[in-house]
């Protein structure tokens, strides 16, 4: 299961079926309804209904990007069946998580020096994802005795 988005994915929530705590045994899922109530990193709370999945015998729903704030959010489901123990989960959305394909692209894509300065390029080889100057010891540009790379 997920537990950390970009900031640039829907944040999508899914649960499996409910606790029974008296019975000792799991609700037949779809016959109740439950709810996630998100605590945003803002401290404020939203309650979003969620839909059976038959297929998967999941609760899920989805968060629109248009809501993204970055860090944690808790979340609670609660199902309205009786006698039932909720769930609660922490997804990390934004935050650290962005910086990972930055950090990938980085290390892993194509990168070619132009004069003085270092290009790494998108996926595609193409599109330049980020630029440095070279410099040397003294902060001058060089391509022989580069001992910083400076963003541009």
């Amino acid at each position: 299961m997920k537990f950390q988005y970009t900031s640039t994915e829907v944040l999508r929530l899914a649960f499996p079926a409910f606790f029974d705590n008296i019975a000792s045994n799991y609700v037949v899922s779809g016959v109740d309804t439950v709810q996630f109530t998100l605590r945003k990193p803002d401290a404020t709370t939203e309650i979003i209904a969620a839909s059976f999945d038959s297929d998967v015998k999941f609760w899920a729903a989805e968060v629109p990007i248009l809501s993204f704030q970055e860090g944690v959010w808790l979340i609670k489901a609660s199902s309205d069946a009786a006698n039932t123990v909720p769930q609660f989960r922490a997804l990390s959305w934004g935050d650290y998580v962005d910086d990972i394909g930055e950090a990938r692209q980085a290390a892993l894509g194509r990168w070619k020096i132009v004069g003085t300065q270092l290009i790494i390029y998108e996926d595609d080889g193409t599109t330049p994802f980020k630029t440095f100057n070279l410099l040397d010891s003294g902060g001058l540009p060089s391509i022989s005795s580069v001992l910083e790379r400076s963003p541009i």
